[in-house]
């Protein structure tokens, strides 16, 4: 071997590696000061069907970590308040109300690569949930409990905001409480 062949291999591999390990920051997440965790925070407009269909809106907080470019694994924090009326028969006019919290473990895939990217989600947790029912010919009744429940996810990663859809399905004595959820939210870092 030639003595002048390694430094010309040493430079090849230094213009083989830098941008590789460019890519890698921007990969796990470039652009965070956390390297690949990221955060969102957001709003939500929720609707849940019943007897009246219930409308609302609600706050998330989401941390996450990229495991992998187009797979991150994270918790969710949400809450929201939703109210309804039936007032189609002015003799058994119908009120609700419900407050909705969960806290979840989520996966999130990314189906494309790039700074716009479609998802999907999934995510497994515990609720607490508040429903109350009152009518002028039925009475009040309402529940409150907590439980398990799933939240299938679709959306839009736009980068520093996302758009998503989610229905937040309960289980057991919750079930009334479970509710569809439409979520915009922006990177918080």
């Amino acid at each position: 071997m030639h003595p002048r062949s390694r430094p010309l291999r040493s430079i090849a591999l230094a213009a083989l590696l830098v941008p590789a390990l460019a890519g890698a920051q921007e990969w796990y997440g470039g652009g965070s000061p956390f390297g690949h965790v990221r955060a969102s925070s957001g709003v939500t407009g929720a609707f849940a069907p019943g007897d009246p269909n219930s409308y609302g809106f609600g706050g998330l907080f989401e941390p996450k970590a990229n495991i992998v470019d187009q797979f991150a694994v994270g918790a969710r924090f949400e809450a929201a308040v939703l109210g309804g009326l039936d007032a189609t028969n002015p003799a058994a006019v119908v009120v609700s109300a419900r407050m909705i919290f969960g806290g979840m473990v989520k996966g999130e895939l990314s189906l494309l690569p790039g700074e716009v990217r479609p998802f999907v989600g999934a995510g497994l947790g515990w609720y607490a949930a508040v429903v109350l029912a009152g009518g002028l010919s039925s009475g009040t009744s309402g529940f409150a409990g907590n439980g398990p429940g799933v939240m299938p996810q679709v959306g839009v990663d736009l980068g520093w905001l996302r758009v998503a859809a989610q229905y937040h399905l309960l289980f057991g004595a919750l079930g009334a409480a479970s509710l569809f959820a439409l979520e915009l939210s922006w990177r918080v870092y």
